[in-house]
């Protein structure tokens, strides 16, 4: 038998956890999946918005990771998620949106807190 049969595991929960180990869990914060960490420097519309993505991702039967750090890379993903590989990012101003989208990898989705929600 193999990993998968053995341990009953879909090809989606594999892929899940081969992303899941892209970042740091070692860390004092946990990165617990599907819960919503705060960070005290951002301000209150940030983390409002973060848990509405977040709620939005739950709905949708998707897995993510909040404040994730990543192992290969000198970064701090707003919303990292599990099922697409993704990172979402929210930005305050379009000015650091664009510095940010220097600094992310292309499979990063950013959202201008200015932007409404659908």
């Amino acid at each position: 038998m193999s990993f998968q049969e053995d341990f009953n595991m879909t090809d989606q929960q594999i892929e899940k956890n081969k992303n899941l180990n892209k970042i740091v869990t070692e860390d004092a914060t946990g990165q617990k999946r599907n819960y919503v960490h705060i960070h005290p420097q951002n301000s209150y519309a940030h983390e409002k918005r973060k848990f509405q993505e977040c709620w939005k991702l739950r709905q949708e039967g998707k897995e993510f990771v909040t404040e994730a750090r990543f192992k290969d890379r000198d970064l701090r993903a707003d919303i990292y998620v599990l099922d697409t590989d993704t990172i979402i990012e929210i930005e305050s101003t379009s000015y650091e949106l664009e510095e940010r989208k220097k600094e992310y990898p292309e499979n990063t989705e950013f959202i201008l807190l200015e932007d409404k929600l659908p």
